[in-house]
């Protein structure tokens, strides 16, 4: 049985990042790689550049098709990496990025689903909107109900 094209990417994603890991010399190390159809179609010095070059090869498609837990996981790994021209990384032992942030998987997926309805001018944390005013006009943001139900403010 053949495998699915995100199945290949994901595990191409996977060697990669685990090749890089274990070897310093990689061509991989401190690059963007851009993966398509269990392929690498770019490997650049700046996401700009490889999306770019994915967009020529694949128009109307995503980077890489992965689930929303696999693409934490890779943005959790991003984090922690020590790269050049990186101003830091996050502890290897810190919690995941979703523990750290103190949301659940559902939320966060909501959050990013519904972005342009939830946050109209601004967004961020009720009890950080709540004390932030406009530059001009001095006006109060707000935030939705919804946004309060997701973003609880801590007792």
């Amino acid at each position: 049985m053949t495998a699915s094209i995100p199945a290949m990417n994901r595990e191409l994603a996977e060697r990669i990042n685990a090749g890089a890991k274990r070897d310093p010399h990689s061509p991989y190390v401190g690059k963007f790689v851009g993966i398509a159809n269990g392929q690498i179609m770019a490997v650049a010095d700046s996401w700009r550049e490889v999306s770019r070059r994915l967009r020529q090869v694949e128009p109307d498609k995503g980077f890489l098709p992965i689930s929303v837990a696999a693409y934490l996981q890779l943005l959790d790994w991003t984090a922690r990496q020590a790269m050049p021209g990186k101003q830091g990384s996050t502890p290897s032992d810190a919690p995941p990025i979703l523990e750290r942030l103190r949301l659940s998987a559902n939320t966060w997926c909501e959050l990013l689903s519904n972005f342009g309805r939830l946050f109209s001018t601004a967004a961020g944390h009720p009890r950080i909107v709540d004390t932030t005013r406009s530059r001009h006009g001095h006006r109060r943001f707000h935030v939705t109900a919804r946004v309060r139900e997701l973003l609880p403010v801590d007792p």
